[in-house]
C-alpha cells in the first residue's frame, strides 16, 4: 500500500461553528487548540496513512520549548499528543526539515538546523520517522530587492547545487551515525537531493551504501510528471533494496504508476488546499470530478467594502445582498428554489468581487455546474451529510478546511479503490493529452506562396516548435495546438491560410472559452484523464477553465518569460 502523509499547518476546525448565524462557538473562542479538530478527529478513518510534520512550523510558529532534556508544543512533551491522535491510533508522524524554508541561505540555519539538534527533536518527542538535514538543489531562487521590494530570479550555478547536494549527503553520515550511536527509535531518512537523473541515482546510490533502509527525493516539486517517472526508473536499481518516499508530489493519475517503479509513500496538501486556491477545482466529488465552490464573502471582507464605498453601496446594502445569496442557497438546497433563480441572487453579490465581465462569464458557468449537479448530494462523508450546500460555499475558515477535509476524504477512497485494482492487476493505462500554443509568426509569413498546411507546420516561432518538440515526444499520439481562431487543431488538421487572431487582443474576436468547451466535447478531449499544458499563464488559464474538471500539470509553471521556459523545455526533453 502506497502510504500518505499530509504535511500539518496547523489545519484544524470549529466542530461546533454554527453556519445558520455565521459564527464560532464559545469553545473555539475560549481555547481554539484545545477545542478544534484536526481531519483525523472528525472520521471513523482518518484519510491519510500519517502527518508530515516540517520543523519550520517550529522554529517560525510554533514555540518550542526546552526544560532540560525534555522538548514540549503547546504544553505536550509528544508529537502524537500535539496533533490529538489517539494512543489506539496507528497513524504515523514522520519529521522533516522544511528545506524550502531556507533555500535562500547558503546552509542550513544554525544551531536550530544542525544535525545533532535536528535528531533530539525526533527522538525526544517521539517522532515515528526522522528526515536527516538537507539543502536543495534547485535551479533557480527568488531575491528580494531591499530597495524596490520586488523579487528577482537568480539562477544557482551547477556548483552550487552540487555544494548543496554534498552538504545534504555529508549531514546524512553525520545523522545515522548519531542515530546508531544513541541507539534513537525513530527510523531514520536519509534525503536525496538532485537536479538531473544523474545527480539523484548518485544520492540515492550513496544513502544505500551509507546503510539507509528509508530514502526519501526531494527538490520533486519543481519537476513534470514524465520526469519524476525517469527518476524513479533510473533509481530502480537501489529503490528494490530500501523504501521510498516522494516530497511534496501528488499526481493522482499516476500513483499507480509511481508504486510499480518501487514509491512507498508520499506526502502532499495539494487537494486539501485546493478547497480554496483555484476557482475550477475546489471540490472532489466521489466520482473523481473537481467542481468549483460558490463564492459568498463577508461583506465585512475589505475588497467588498472598498468595492461598496466606490459605488455608492451602503453598508446594509451589501449586507442584505451578502444574506440573500446564503439564504437563496440555502432554500436551493432544501428545493424551494430553481436554478435560474439561486444563480441570479449570488451574481448580484458576486458582482461586488469581479473585476472584469469574463470572470462573471466564467464563474457564471462554473457555479451553474456545481449547483445542477449537486455534487454534495453523492456523497456519504460526515462533512456533506452534516452541512450540506455549506460545503460548496467559498466563505471563511469553517467552511473552506471542512472541503479540504472532503476532498482528503474523497481522494483517500480513490486511491484505495486504486489500490485494489492494482493488487487485482486491473490497471487501465492513464491517459493524456498535451496542448501547446500556437504563435504569431507561421509559415506565411516566411513563405508568401505556401498555401493550406498543416498545423504542425504552420507555427514556425522558435518557442512554438521547442512547444511541440516537447509534446512530440512525451505524448506522440495524443496533442493539440490551442489556436485563438480555429481552437484545438491536431498536428495534421489544415489551416487554410494567415490569420492573425490572439487571445491578448479581444478586438481580434478569439474563440470563447465556451467554444472551446463545446470543441473538447466534439473532438472527444474529454476522454483525457490528465492535461498537460505547455504554454505561459494566459494559456494555462484558458485551458484549466476549459477542463476544469481534470488534473492539469503545467511543466512551465513559475518559469519568468521565453528564455527561462525554453530552458526548462531543453531540460525536460534532455531528460
Amino acid at each position: 500500500m502506497l502510504k500518505y502523509f499530509l504535511p500539518d499547518w496547523e489545519d484544524r476546525l470549529d466542530p461546533e461553528f454554527d453556519f445558520e448565524k455565521d459564527c464560532f462557538s464559545k469553545g473555539h473562542k475560549k481555547n481554539t487548540y484545545e477545542h478544534d479538530y484536526y481531519a483525523h478527529q472528525i472520521f471513523d478513518e482518518p484519510p491519510y496513512d500519517g502527518i508530515l510534520v516540517s520543523l519550520a512550523i517550529f522554529e517560525k510558529k510554533i514555540s518550542l520549548s526546552q526544560q532540560g532534556n525534555e522538548y514540549q508544543i503547546r504544553g505536550r512533551n509528544n508529537i502524537k499528543k500535539y496533533l490529538k491522535i489517539p494512543e489506539s491510533s496507528s497513524l504515523e508522524v514522520m519529521g522533516d526539515c522544511g528545506a524550502f524554508g531556507y533555500v535562500k541561505e547558503k546552509e542550513p540555519p544554525k544551531p536550530f538546523y544542525t544535525v545533532e539538534n535536528v535528531a533530539q527533536i525526533y527522538q525526544r518527542l517521539g517522532f515515528d520517522y526522522g528526515v536527516s538535514v538537507d539543502h536543495l538543489a534547485v535551479d533557480y531562487i527568488f531575491i528580494k530587492n531591499p530597495k524596490t521590494g520586488r523579487r528577482k530570479k537568480k539562477l544557482l550555478s551547477q556548483r552550487e547545487k552540487d555544494r548543496r547536494i554534498k552538504i545534504t549527503l555529508d549531514n546524512a553520515v553525520q545523522f545515522l551515525d548519531l542515530h546508531q550511536e544513541n541507539n534513537y527509535s525513530f527510523v531514520p531518512v536519509g534525503v536525496a537531493q538532485g537536479y538531473d537523473l544523474d545527480t539523484y541515482k548518485s544520492s540515492v546510490k550513496s544513502l544505500v551504501e551509507m546503510g539507509y533502509d528509508y530514502i526519501a527525493l526531494g527538490g520533486l516539486v519543481q519537476y513534470s510528471t514524465p520526469f519524476i517517472i525517469k527518476i524513479l526508473e533510473a533509481i530502480q536499481p537501489y529503490s528494490s533494496k530500501v523504501k521510498i518516499h516522494l516530497f511534496g508530489v501528488l499526481r493522482k493519475d499516476h500513483l499507480e504508476t509511481f508504486q510499480k517503479l518501487g514509491a512507498d509513500s508520499f506526502d502532499s496538501a495539494s487537494f486539501f488546499r485546493k478547497a480554496w486556491l483555484r476557482s475550477g477545482q475546489n471540490y472532489l466529488s466521489i466520482k473523481g470530478n473537481w467542481y468549483s465552490s460558490i463564492r459568498v464573502p463577508q461583506s465585512s471582507n475589505p475588497r467588498v467594502v472598498k468595492y461598496a464605498d466606490t459605488n455608492g453601496f451602503s453598508k446594509k446594502d451589501i449586507e442584505d445582498m451578502e444574506r440573500k445569496a446564503l439564504n437563496a442557497l440555502f432554500d436551493y438546497d432544501k428545493g424551494l428554489l430553481d436554478l435560474d433563480q439561486v444563480l441570479e441572487t449570488v451574481m448580484d453579490y458576486d458582482d461586488l468581487l469581479l473585476r472584469n465581465t469574463d470572470d462573471g462569464k466564467n464563474l457564471y458557468s462554473k457555479y451553474r455546474r456545481t449547483l445542477q449537479d449537486k455534487p454534495w448530494r453523492e456523497c456519504d462523508c460526515p462533512i456533506c451529510k452534516e452541512i450540506g450546500i455549506n460545503v460548496l460555499i467559498f466563505r471563511g475558515t469553517n467552511r473552506n478546511k471542512r472541503r479540504g477535509f472532503h476532498n482528503l476524504w474523497a481522494f483517500r477512497n480513490m486511491k484505495e479503490d486504486s489500490q485494489s485494482r492494482l493488487e487485482m492487476g486491473e490497471v487501465k493505462e492513464n491517459k493524456t493529452l498535451c496542448i501547446v500554443p500556437c504563435g504569431s509568426k507561421k509559415v506565411w509569413d516566411k513563405y508568401p506562396e505556401a498555401g493550406p498546411t498543416p498545423a504542425k507546420d504552420v507555427y514556425i516561432g522558435t518557442f512554438a516548435k521547442k512547444c511541440q518538440e516537447y509534446a512530440a515526444k512525451t505524448c506522440p499520439d495524443s496533442w493539440y495546438i490551442l489556436s485563438a481562431k480555429y481552437g484545438f487543431l491536431s498536428p495534421e488538421d489544415i489551416v487554410k491560410g494567415p490569420y492573425n487572431v490572439t487571445f491578448n487582443d479581444k478586438k481580434t474576436d478569439p474563440l470563447s472559452v465556451n467554444n472551446l468547451i463545446q470543441q473538447k466535447s466534439q473532438k472527444k478531449l474529454d476522454q483525457y484523464n490528465k492535461i498537460v499544458v505547455v504554454a505561459g499563464k494566459n494559456y494555462n488559464n484558458i485551458i484549466r477553465e476549459v477542463f476544469q474538471e481534470k488534473e492539469v500539470e503545467s511543466p512551465l509553471v513559475g518559469c519568468r518569460g521565453i528564455g527561462f521556459m525554453m530552458g526548462r523545455l531543453n531540460e525536460l526533453i534532455k531528460a
